[in-house]
């Protein structure tokens, strides 16, 4: 016969258990949609194609098996306009290396890479010539301010 202390015992533990789940697939669910669009959409695919493709990065590593967990750097985006940078620690078939990568998003228009350097060994080899942006666009002068 069940006693009712095993009941409540039985209880609490279902209980405790379905807010255990609760809060798993909340937590879950916030981190995967920002940390998917962070690290395969936008400026992370236009910067992951543009490795994948670059001659220097197939001739120091080889092809590309690993960006890394998660890029570092930031981006910034406000009215489809944005400038940003990512840093990626590359893993290819032939070595290891460390690609910086500066992107511009023009409104109507996907992020494309604008600067792109990739050191293997301390040794730095130029990807894309250009002029690195800042991670976040200048903020504008309000109107009449006189800046």
């Amino acid at each position: 016969m069940v006693q009712k202390s095993d009941k409540w015992m039985t209880y609490a533990v279902g209980c405790l258990a379905a807010l255990l789940l609760f809060c798993g697939i909340c937590v879950l669910g916030g981190y995967l949609g920002p940390f998917k669009w962070w690290t395969q959409g936008g400026p992370a695919a236009a910067s992951k194609s543009f490795l994948s493709q670059d001659p220097t990065i197939k001739e120091q590593i080889g092809d590309i098996k690993d960006f890394g967990l998660f890029p570092s750097g930031g981006f910034n985006e406000v009215n489809g306009e944005g400038t940003g940078r990512l840093l990626y620690s590359l893993k290819g078939t032939k070595g290891e290396g460390r690609a910086e990568l500066g992107l511009v998003k023009h409104k109507g228009k996907a992020w494309q890479v604008v600067a792109g350097k990739l050191t293997v060994g301390g040794q730095e080899f130029i990807l894309k010539q250009g002029a690195m942006p800042p991670e976040a666009p200048p903020e504008k002068a309000p109107e009449g301010s006189g800046a």
